[in-house]
């Protein structure tokens, strides 16, 4: 029998997402957040969605009723290694902002549940044993990724708003990489690693960059600075093994679902936040719900991790770059880049 209210410890993307699916079958809903209010735990912040790889976010969500209004749209991206610049052009992705905004996802997100009835709790911290959805995000004691980085205003710079620019530097982001993306009037300058997770060090290096290196100097122009960022992740190589944990059920980053080149796991949370409504509504195991929606996806992604941290050299980034077009439509790049998986997979680097 299902007990109500239906409690979710979490008021993020993941929590959220779970509580308006609850909440829209009849059920009571209690979220409980130990912060006073609704944004993210590391505050503003910008985040994008590919368009041409993650359309089932906006789908799942679109078959809630729930629509998201996002910041602006990229057609053009910059790749850049240490030697090399390339260009890509097409529907690209879609940028959300983050955080207490009022057009953060966060923000929409809440209004949406607060429509649908859902009751909040703010201000309290409270146990697992309180609830029955976890989806505190992540676990600061077990991160394995950092990312740090500026705000900066638009108006000054030299970055379209179109555009968004990834650097591969393993100086400056090991085993990592560097992205400069807008949103409205401002833009994220955001580095990435997964082996360096002291952010003061990372934050040097990135400095050393702004100081230093002619790329980053103009592109940043004369934006005025308006804030710091720090975000600390997790990702788990078996998230799935980790969703069902004393009966409870583990969502978003909470059970490691994550991916920093998958729009910071925001496709993870909405996908396991509808899951496990879904398993309490309909008393159907979560993991093998989540284990028919992502397949061997996990798999996968370990694989490309553990083949990027032993290829991961300056060197290897040029080499790589120069085999892609100068210019390219997204068609291209997804046929350059298919090819080049498959080239990956029978080496055998790893």
């Amino acid at each position: 029998m299902l007990r109500e209210p239906v409690r979710i410890l979490g008021a993020g993307i993941a929590g959220l997402t779970a509580a308006i699916c609850l909440a829209r079958q009849g059920v009571k809903v209690k979220v409980i957040e130990k912060k006073k209010s609704i944004g993210s735990k590391f505050g503003f912040h910008i985040n994008a969605l590919r368009l041409y790889e993650e359309s089932d976010f906006l789908q799942e969500l679109e078959q809630l009723g729930v629509q998201l209004s996002p910041s602006g749209k990229i057609t053009r991206m910059i790749k850049k290694s240490p030697s090399v610049l390339r260009c890509i052009e097409g529907d690209l992705y879609l940028v959300f902002e983050r955080g207490d905004g009022r057009e953060s996802i966060e923000m929409q997100l809440f209004h949406t549940a607060v429509k649908e009835g859902v009751e909040f709790e703010f201000g309290r911290f409270a146990t697992a044993d309180e609830a029955d959805i976890i989806a505190t995000g992540a676990p600061m004691d077990r991160f394995n990724m950092l990312g740090v980085g500026y705000i900066f205003e638009l108006d000054g710079s030299n970055l379209r708003p179109e555009e968004v620019i990834l650097v591969y530097d393993h100086h400056i982001a090991p085993a990592g990489y560097l992205c400069f993306l807008p949103s409205r009037d401002r833009f994220m300058l955001l580095s990435v690693s997964f082996t360096l997770l002291q952010p003061r060090a990372l934050f040097a290096r990135l400095d050393a960059a702004l100081g230093g290196d002619e790329f980053f100097k103009e592109t940043v122009g004369r934006a005025r600075l308006l804030q710091k960022v720090t975000g600390m992740g997790y990702y788990a190589e078996d998230p799935i093994a980790q969703a069902m944990q004393d009966g409870k059920l583990y969502i978003g980053e909470a059970a490691g679902f994550q991916d920093a080149r998958r729009g910071f796991g925001i496709r993870y949370a909405v996908i396991s936040g509808i899951l496990a409504a879904e398993s309490v509504l309909r008393n159907r195991d979560f993991r093998i719900l989540l284990a028919d929606a992502f397949g061997r996806e996990f798999d996968r992604l370990n694989e490309k991790r553990k083949w990027i941290n032993a290829s991961c050299c300056n060197e290897y980034f040029d080499r790589w770059m120069m085999k892609l077009p100068v210019k390219s439509s997204i068609n291209e790049y997804l046929c350059w880049k298919n090819m080049e998986t498959f080239v990956q997979a029978n080496q055998k680097s790893f």
